[in-house]
């Protein structure tokens, strides 16, 4: 753990999800929605083919593109729910100019970036974890890490398995091999 000499000169990176989790704008929301809920997240950077950003999509822009068409929402892209042109800001912005700026937009989220290509997401969650550190004087771990990245190289990755009401209500049966670990995973 790093000792805080100096809060003023906490910058987002030294907080922000690095490599934060993008998407391209042509997948649906469906999808989108499934790979939040999995990697447990509420934000999505929406990059286009070079790694550039181009938007954001939170799950409240999904629950909105829900509530707009229940019966059609699953086929929405996330292109056609996202935020365009987010606030963006550099790693090296201090956190008190980058709390200004969430507090004044009232965001949720703002995206770092170098040149165009998104570098990490700087949350109310890792804003909590400000508070945190300098509470104990030290910069503290996450509580709970990004789980969109990559297992370490030592890890056998998890692969959990789910039921989604849906499949349930349009007649599909769960798999036999249901919360069955093995080596098939």
């Amino acid at each position: 753990m790093n000792p805080i000499s100096d809060p003023k000169a906490l910058t987002v990176a030294d907080f922000m999800t690095k490599k934060p989790a993008t998407a391209l704008a042509d997948l649906t929301l469906a999808d989108a929605r499934e790979r939040m809920y999995l990697d447990k997240i509420r934000h999505l950077c929406v990059v286009d083919d070079a790694g550039d950003l181009v938007g954001i999509l939170s799950q409240r822009d999904i629950a909105i593109a829900e509530a707009m068409d229940r019966k059609k929402w699953g086929a929405v892209k996330v292109g056609d729910a996202m935020v365009r042109n987010p606030i963006t800001v550099a790693p090296s912005t201090s956190l008190v100019d980058a709390a200004a700026l969430m507090e004044e937009k009232r965001l949720g989220s703002v995206v770092v970036t170098e040149g165009n290509k998104p570098v990490g997401v700087f949350t109310t969650t890792d804003a909590m974890r400000v508070i945190r550190s300098l509470v104990a004087g030290v910069i503290v771990d996450p509580i709970h890490p990004a789980e969109h990245l990559p297992p370490k190289e030592d890890e056998r990755p998890l692969v959990p398995h789910y039921i989604h009401l849906k499949d349930l209500l349009d007649g599909a049966r769960p798999s036999p091999n249901m919360g069955k670990i093995g080596d098939y995973l």
